[in-house]
């Protein structure tokens, strides 16, 4: 069972023992099929989920914001028998309606890329994604060991802490995104979220998966070394699920494909949860 807990009343759960919480962006809330729905179909003793996803949501703006995060405080003390917190969020971070944030972590002309890495300009990396302090020479291409982890980890970190401070041990899971589609589809009057920037940036053609595949391994790379910190933590790897024909659109798996994802997200939930 999945109830929309931001267009049901404040009694629309009363009385059903709420067990997974879920913030996050359009994974989670997509028409026709999503990895939250997925998840739900694949489970035998599907939780009943509070969700307060919504498509566009942004991970740093929008799901671990003030407003936000007091949101899931309060969540967090209504509903004291939750087994879990799912969260699904950062692809909004890199990507943004017709690539505008793409656009800002690459160079203005990649004409002459040799490879994936020459595309992104380092310095605009630092300013979008990292914390005031972060070294200024640290790169996307080339993260340094220990150095501080991005805006976007910070985002968790606060989500990890407030999580910590009123349910210890609960656990807290998020996800991977496979590698996108650099296809130019969207959704109706939505998108396309990738390949405006790459054409705009003057990306070679051949190189526009290694641009996308290169962000999302390094959003994986992030989660990982931030669950080696956090023991609330955990992180399910979605990376090599899907194949081309099951994308719908640049960001938005096939229902068939959200399906796959769905049982794979359903294996490891039950890991983390101890099912």
């Amino acid at each position: 069972m999945i109830i929309d807990g931001i267009e049901a009343s404040g009694d629309a759960a009363a009385g059903i023992p709420i067990t997974v919480l879920a913030y996050g962006d359009s994974w989670f809330d997509y028409p026709a099929h999503d990895l939250l729905r997925a998840f739900n179909d694949a489970m035998d003793d599907a939780p009943a989920i509070l969700t307060r996803a919504r498509a566009g949501k942004e991970l740093v703006r929008d799901i671990t914001g003030k407003r936000a995060l007091n949101e899931i405080k309060l969540d967090l003390k209504s509903y004291g028998a939750a087994e879990a917190l799912l969260i699904s969020g950062g692809g909004n971070d890199f990507s943004g309606e017709d690539g505008r944030h793409l656009k800002n972590l690459l160079r203005a002309d990649c004409s002459y890329a040799g490879g994936a890495a020459d595309c992104f300009d380092d310095a605009a990396v630092v300013r979008r994604m990292s914390p005031p302090g972060r070294p200024k020479g640290e790169s996307l291409s080339a993260p340094r060991e220990g150095s501080p982890v991005s805006a976007l980890m910070d985002g968790y970190r606060r989500l990890l802490g407030l999580a910590a401070a009123h349910r210890p041990g609960l656990p807290v899971i998020a996800h991977t995104y496979d590698y996108a589609c650099t296809s130019g589809k969207g959704l109706l009057w939505l998108g396309p979220w990738l390949r405006p920037a790459l054409v705009a940036c003057k990306v070679p053609e051949r190189l526009y998966d290694g641009v996308i595949n290169r962000l999302i391994d390094r959003f994986k790379c992030e989660l990982e070394r931030l669950r080696t910190e956090h023991d609330a933590l955990h992180v399910i790897d979605l990376t090599y699920t899907l194949d081309k024909r099951d994308w719908a659109n640049e960001l938005h798996p096939t229902p068939a494909g959200f399906a796959r994802l769905g049982k794979r997200y359903a294996e490891q939930y039950r890991k983390a949860v101890a099912r």
